[in-house]
């Protein structure tokens, strides 16, 4: 079955192509679950003194970096695209490599936990597609990112990633078939109740 597709528009005129992953009404309002079909990115900018990098949110840290960005992606034939609440690229990802996974581990062991780089330019969580069910205690559970590009940039060292597990997904309100963004307040408190209920029913379903 094909999953729908939307687009979303934030209040910049920046859009972002997504998948309807999921739907459901709580509290007479319809919400929908979100999955951009392009991969999202972040860039994270590393100092020589620090073991740890900083993941770049704001819109006027991000905007002189883009065009550098966007020719070093483009050796890979990767498009970046400044796409609404992520940075999102188009093209075929390059497969993952063993220097990739050390990098990976090295993020994971910092004090960065990470829940903490995925991309929050309105302060939003993602929602793990793939652990709807699953004990949310368990400290195992890692994010993993693989390394698209790195670059230099008036002396700085940056690096592109994207997330590969879990999926990045946000849930939006649906007002007459088209997504609104929710105010962080909002998503902070109605978030729960939602990722509850999609795990109830899919529970009721046998598909969890």
């Amino acid at each position: 079955m094909d999953v729908p597709t939307v687009w979303l528009k934030d209040d910049t005129g920046r859009s972002l192509f997504c998948h309807l992953e999921y739907s459901l009404t709580l509290e007479d309002k319809t919400y929908g679950l979100l999955q951009p079909v392009d991969a999202p990115v972040m860039i994270f900018a590393w100092d020589e003194d620090s073991d740890e990098p900083d993941i770049l949110e704001d819109v006027a840290q991000l905007e002189p970096l883009l065009p550098t960005a966007k020719a070093v992606l483009s050796e890979q034939n990767l498009t970046l695209l400044d796409t609404a609440v992520t940075l999102t690229v188009e093209g075929d990802l390059p497969e993952i490599d063993d220097e990739d996974l050390e990098r990976e581990a090295a993020l994971q062991n910092s004090a960065l936990r990470p829940d903490s780089l995925q991309h929050s330019e309105i302060e939003r969580k993602g929602m793990d597609l793939d652990a709807l069910g699953d004990d949310e205690d368990d400290e195992d559970e890692y994010d993993e990112y693989q390394l698209l590009a790195h670059f230099l940039f008036e002396g700085r060292e940056y690096e592109v990633y994207t997330p590969i597990k879990p999926p990045f997904a946000f849930w939006t309100v649906l007002e007459e078939g088209e997504p609104q963004l929710l105010d962080p307040e909002v998503m902070e408190d109605i978030e729960p109740l939602l990722n509850e209920a999609v795990a109830r029913e899919l529970d009721l379903l046998g598909e969890a």
